[in-house]
Parts: C-alpha cells; structure tokens; sequence
C-alpha cells in the first residue's frame, strides 16, 4: 500500500484493507443524488454568482462536480484536489475535452 493510500484510510478512520474497493464504494457518489444546486443557490443569493475572474480551489474535489458547474454557470476558474485519484481523473474527463473546460479548471 502506498503513502497516498494509507493517508486516506487514515482520514477515514478505515481498515487499509477496505481502501482498495473505496473508488468502487464511490463511483456512483453523483448518480446517488449529489447535486451542486444548493451551493450555486447560495452563491446567488448572496450576490457571489455576479462576480467575475473567480478562482476557487476546491478540497477533496471528488469527480468535480462543483468546480464544473462553478465554471459552466458563472465563468469562474478554478482548481480541484482529491486523493482518490480515480476520482481526479473522471474530473479530468468531465471537465476537459469532453466538458470543454479544460482551459477553467485544472486538477
């Protein structure tokens, strides 16, 4: 087990056995029901979405659903981290060529 691998079943308090079925656990984490919608609501509400030139780093980014939406509805760039990195490369695929993002976001 490598570095990467015993700092995320430590931060989830997990038996380091488990963690090589963790990305299976969670591939369907936004299939499940996440949804950024909330977060995009509150940053209308508080006169956030108007601002131009944003840039938002985003902390165990998952498969960056967020930072896609961000850049989507309002322009904003940004930047996302995870240590699950089968979580980072779906962020790739959905926020790069294939969300025509790749410029915007980088992970």
């Amino acid at each position: 087990m490598n570095d990467e691998s015993r700092d995320v079943s430590e931060s989830l308090d997990a038996d380091e056995r488990l963690l090589p079925f963790l990305p299976a656990l969670l591939q369907d984490l936004c299939a499940l029901g996440f949804t950024p919608e909330p977060m995009l609501r509150l940053l209308e509400r508080c006169g956030m979405a108007k601002r131009r030139s944003v840039r938002v780093l985003d902390l165990g980014c998952g498969k960056g659903a967020a930072l896609i939406r961000l850049a989507q509805e309002f322009g904003w760039h940004g930047e996302g981290v995870d240590l699950v990195s089968e979580f980072v490369d779906e962020a790739r695929r959905r926020g790069g060529l294939g969300g025509g993002l790749g410029s915007a976001l980088k992970y």
